[in-house]
């Protein structure tokens, strides 16, 4: 499986781009910035395959990566639908509109009708974090079973959202255990 690439772009085409790393270009759906010819491409990756076809999927940062895997769990939502919607709205865009339960800025993005657009926002909206606004955090992996951990040590649940606010947006925490180790230090200051 692949989840991350760190390479040279030897081709856009819209929506695509091919990513050079270690002589094997990969073509990669990309849903962050645009790329120009020549780039360096760092692109955390979801790796999708099915009996009909394989596809790599590319964002800037793995909040994104998180927030289109959330995505493709909603009924009815496919990786095309899901890349839609985060290569359009973006990460900021899209949790402040699911936090807020605006899902006419989900059926915005190109291939989204009102009712699914609905269900999306039925679906994860307690899976965003409240605080939508600058530092949303997508409650998923290691992040929920961090606040669960921290609430369980007597720690406040506004305590808990705004230390893991934080440590998300550092994005120096990978392992649960740091997380933990960050939101505590983020509390105690």
């Amino acid at each position: 499986m692949i989840g991350y690439l760190e390479g040279e772009v030897k081709k856009t085409d819209g929506a695509k781009v091919i990513i050079l790393c270690g002589g094997v270009g990969y073509e990669v759906w990309w849903a962050g910035e645009p790329m120009l010819l020549g780039d360096k491409a760092k692109a955390w990756i979801h790796y999708h395959c099915t009996d009909k076809a394989v596809a790599l999927y590319g964002f800037a940062d793995e909040r994104s990566k998180s927030l289109f895997e959330l995505l493709i769990k909603v009924s009815g939502v496919g990786p095309k639908s899901a890349y839609s919607i985060v290569a359009t709205l973006g990460y900021q865009t899209i949790t402040s509109a699911i936090a807020s339960e605006e899902e006419s800025v989900i059926s915005s993005a190109p291939g989204i009708g009102k009712k699914l657009a609905k269900r999306v926002v039925a679906e994860l909206h307690d899976k965003i974090g409240e605080e939508a606004g600058e530092g949303a955090v997508v409650r998923s992996g290691i992040f929920v079973e961090a606040e669960k951990a921290l609430l369980d040590l007597g720690y406040s649940k506004d305590e808990v959202r705004k230390a893991l606010v934080s440590v998300e947006k550092s994005g120096k925490a990978k392992e649960i255990g740091d997380v933990i180790k960050a939101a505590i230090r983020e509390v105690t200051e």
